[in-house]
C-alpha cells in the first residue's frame, strides 16, 4: 500500500523516527488463572514464550501442540524437556488428532485458552466454545490475515463528518475502500483482531465480522470495524 511504498522510497540508514510501541494484541493475562495453549504448526512461536511465561509463574498449565510429523514441531523436543506431562504432541501422519472439544470441555471453569496457528485451528477453537457457552473473552488468539469476503454486496458509504460518498464492491473491504479514496483512516491489523479501526455507526444495520469489539461495544457503543465488517443493507453511514 502508500505507506509501504513510502518506506521503501525514503526511508535511509541512520534517519530518526518518531514511533509509537509495538502493539501486542494476543497479551498473556497477569493472573494466576489456569491457561490452555494450542498450537498448530509454526503456530507455536508465540505459544513457547507463554507457556514459559506462565510456567515461571507456576500458573496452571497444559499445551496441546499439532503438526504434520514430529520433525516438523519446532522445538518439540526442547518443550516436552520443559512441560514433561504438561505437553500433548499430535502428529497427522502418525493418525494422531487434536480433540479440540473435549480439550475445552475438560478444563477448569476460569480456563483462558490462547489459540495460535492456522486458520482451520483457530475456527475450530471457537466453534467449540460457542456449542459449550464458553465466554468469548476466555478465547484468545490473533489471525494474521483477514478471512475471505464472503456474502457480501455493494455498500454505499457515507462518511458524514467528511462529507464523502464511497461505493464500496462486494469484493473490497470498506477499510480499504476509503483509503483508496484518500480517507486517513486508521487501522493496524486489517484482520478484525486489534480494533484500530474502530468507528461509531451513525445509521444502517451493521454486519459484524470482526474478533475485537464485544457485544456491548457493538450494541451500546455503536462502534464497527471497517477492516472485516460489512452491512446488512444497502447503506452505512460512520462518524468520520
Amino acid at each position: 500500500d502508500v505507506y509501504k511504498r513510502q518506506l521503501h522510497r525514503s526511508f535511509d540508514l541512520g534517519m530518526t523516527l518518531n514511533c509509537a510501541l509495538p502493539l501486542n494484541n494476543f497479551r498473556l493475562h497477569g493472573n494466576n488463572r489456569p491457561a490452555v495453549l494450542i498450537a498448530g504448526g509454526i503456530g507455536i512461536t508465540p505459544i513457547k514464550p507463554m507457556a514459559q511465561a506462565l510456567q515461571a509463574r507456576a500458573n496452571p498449565l497444559q499445551i496441546h501442540f499439532a503438526a504434520h510429523s514430529r520433525r516438523d514441531m519446532a522445538f518439540g523436543d526442547r518443550l516436552l524437556r520443559e512441560f514433561g506431562d504438561d505437553i500433548h504432541l499430535y502428529s497427522s501422519t502418525e493418525g494422531e488428532r487434536m480433540n479440540v472439544e473435549q480439550i475445552l470441555t475438560v478444563a477448569a471453569d476460569d480456563t483462558l485458552f490462547y489459540v495460535c496457528g492456522p486458520e482451520r485451528l483457530i475456527d475450530a477453537v471457537n466453534a467449540a466454545a460457542v456449542k459449550l457457552q464458553i465466554a468469548t473473552d476466555r478465547i484468545r488468539f490473533e489471525r494474521f490475515n483477514a478471512a475471505a469476503i464472503t456474502n457480501a454486496k455493494p455498500i454505499q458509504l457515507e462518511l458524514r463528518r467528511s462529507n464523502r460518498q464511497i461505493e464500496v464492491p462486494a469484493e473490497q473491504s470498506i477499510l480499504d475502500a476509503m483509503l483508496e479514496s484518500g480517507v486517513d483512516a486508521n487501522y493496524s491489523c486489517r484482520s478484525g483482531s486489534c480494533r484500530s479501526c474502530a468507528v461509531l455507526v451513525l445509521e444502517g444495520d451493521p454486519d459484524h465480522r470482526d474478533e475485537a469489539l464485544s457485544d456491548a461495544e457493538r450494541k451500546q457503543d455503536k462502534l464497527f470495524c471497517p477492516c472485516v465488517s460489512r452491512a446488512r443493507g444497502d447503506c452505512l453511514v460512520l462518524d468520520l
